[in-house]
Parts: C-alpha cells; structure tokens; sequence
C-alpha cells in the first residue's frame, strides 16, 4: 500500500501491526512505515515523534534516512538547531560510510516490508544540504560556507547542491565577503541556467557588485532582475536601481 502510494490505508495497516505485535522482530520497520505513511501525508508532527524515537534505536532500519526525515521535519516545525543535530548524525554517518564503504553500502532493502529509500548518495547530499538550511537558519554563517564546501566536494551537480551554494552566497554577504559571494554566484549562474533561485540570485550579484564599488555591474544585474527576469523580485530591483541612480546623483534616470 506505501509504495502504491496508498498512504491512508498503509499508515492504517501500520498501526494495526504495531497494535497487535509490539514484540514483534519488524517492529521497527512498521514504525518507519508509520512515520513514512505520515511524512507523505503532511502530518509532520506526528512523523517527527515516531522518527525521534526511531533515531534512538540502535537496530533501526535506515538509520541515515531516518535522521534526515527527522531534520526536515524539524526544520518544517521551525526547530533549526534541533534539526541541526538530526542532520549532523547523518552526515558524520554518511561520510564515513562514503569514505570507507563506497557509496550505498549498508542501504539493504531486504527487510519486510520492503520500503522503496533511495540506495544512492542521495543520503549523504540531502544530510548536507538538510545540515546547510539548518545552519543558514541559524546564523551560523561561517559553517555554512564551509559544509556547501563540502556537499560540493562530495557531490559537484547534485539535486541539492545549487539551493545549497545559493545560501553559501547569501552566508558570504551576511560575513561582508561580497567578492567570494560573486564569485560564487556568477559561477552558479553560469552552469545552472535553469536554477530555481536564478532570478534571487542576480539580484544578490547586483548587491555584491555595489558594496565592492563595480556600479555598471550592479547595475546590469538589477536591469536583468528588473526588465528580462520579470518576477517577484521585480519592485525590489526597480527600487536599487532607482537607488543607485540616485547616489551617483543621475537624477532623471533615478525619477523613471
């Protein structure tokens, strides 16, 4: 039922299971289908208690999945430095079993029920990226820049790592470095034509290039936001560009 994507009538059979056979040997995987059946369904409150318990079971099936799930549902409940700790338990995990197994080792599906989790890396990137959010939120800007390092080490094009290097960008502004925010930007820019925060991340570009004093740039960056991009961040580059006009005191341009 799970994996038809059936997830009412799965959690259902779930905590019928889990009612009927608490010492059962595959206690722990109904749990987990329990708390994946209400992951699906939105229901992340719920999830989180059945995934915090899991993450205390030393037999539990999944462990690294388990750990991230917990993160993001955290995350989701606006618990970042609680999900920080979910997410660096999988990552200190999936590293070692990167560096040590090869990747997927360990990632067994044999247990009944067979739960479809990915075998892949896709672990250790979304752990990374999961521990990045967890961070940015935070304020932890320095450890930002330093865990995108190496999500893209690990793992250079992966489904995570442009959201990952935007925040990077973003944690270097906040740290004023605005040439390693550029340089990071423009590079994203460049090889992610189709990136989800393409429109954001010109307009942060723009703001690099004025506090670094490169006014044509900032001002080519706003026009893209402003005139070809045309989405939300529209009024906001309007607004800079008027600004800028402003302060470099070209009047007629700043009023239109």
């Amino acid at each position: 039922l799970y994996n038809k994507k059936l997830f009412k009538l799965a959690a259902e059979e779930y905590k019928s299971f889990i009612a009927k056979y608490p010492s059962h040997e595959k206690i722990l995987n109904a749990k987990l289908g329990l708390a994946l059946c209400y992951y699906e369904l939105r229901n992340y409150r719920e999830a989180e208690v059945i995934f915090g318990e899991l993450a205390t079971e030393r037999q539990c099936p999944h462990k690294e999945q388990v750990h991230n799930l917990l993160g993001q549902c955290l995350l989701i409940a606006g618990k970042p430095e609680k999900a920080e700790h979910a997410f660096r338990w999988s990552v200190n995990r999936g590293k070692e079993k990167f560096y040590l197994e090869l990747p997927g080792v360990g990632q067994g599906t044999a247990e009944s029920p067979r739960i479809s989790v990915p075998t892949d890396l896709e672990p250790l990137e979304r752990s990374l990226a999961g521990l990045i959010e967890a961070l940015y939120q935070q304020g932890k800007w320095k450890e930002v820049v330093k865990t995108t390092i190496d999500l893209v080490k690990i793992v250079k094009k992966g489904k995570y790592t442009p959201r990952a290097r935007f925040l990077s960008a973003l944690a270097n502004y906040e740290l004023k470095k605005y040439d390693d925010a550029s340089t990071e930007l423009q590079d994203l820019i460049e090889t992610n034509p189709n990136f989800a925060f393409r429109e954001q991340a010109y307009f942060l570009l723009g703001e690099c290039q004025h506090r670094l004093g490169h006014i044509d740039t900032a001002i080519k960056n706003h026009e893209i936001v402003a005139r070809q991009l045309k989405g939300k961040m529209a009024p906001n580059a309007l607004f800079r560009l008027g600004y800028i006009k402003f302060m470099q005191k070209e009047y007629n341009s700043a009023i239109r």
